[in-house]
């Protein structure tokens, strides 16, 4: 059984107005790139062997919920603790595309998910999972 670590609350970036993106886009270069990569609800942020969170370590109640999938391997889980990379296009024909990292969070979860909460599904086909890359 695997225990996923969920980021459960609303992102400042979500909430903000327009007018203050605007803003921070004229003072900082790159404020598009840094928003879009930000951590948001729902994001797996860290996946460990069953009793991890629950039992043995604490876990932030205010910002995470945590999500138990009994017929999840740790094995199985770990592929959801990738990083969501773009491939810059490289100019020298010889040279292999750069990797660039959009977002240290891959996967996201898709359910109704609270800062405190932990949920337990009995498998992983009962999640709606959202790959970021795509």
């Amino acid at each position: 059984m695997a225990e996923l670590l969920i980021y459960a609350k609303i992102h400042w970036t979500s909430e903000s107005p327009v007018s203050a993106h605007v803003k921070m886009r004229k003072k900082y270069r790159y404020w598009d790139r840094k928003v879009q990569s930000a951590t948001r609800r729902g994001d797996i942020i860290e996946v460990r062997e069953d009793g991890y969170w629950s039992e043995i370590h604490g876990w932030n109640k205010k910002v995470f919920a945590l999500l138990k999938i009994p017929g999840l391997s740790l094995e199985e889980a770990g592929r959801f603790m990738d990083p969501r990379i773009w491939e810059v296009p490289n100019v020298i024909p010889d040279e292999p595309p750069r990797e660039h990292i959009l977002s240290k969070h891959r996967y996201a979860v898709q359910v109704e998910i609270f800062p405190g909460k932990i949920l337990e599904f009995p498998n992983l086909s009962h999640i709606m999972l959202l790959d970021k890359a795509i």
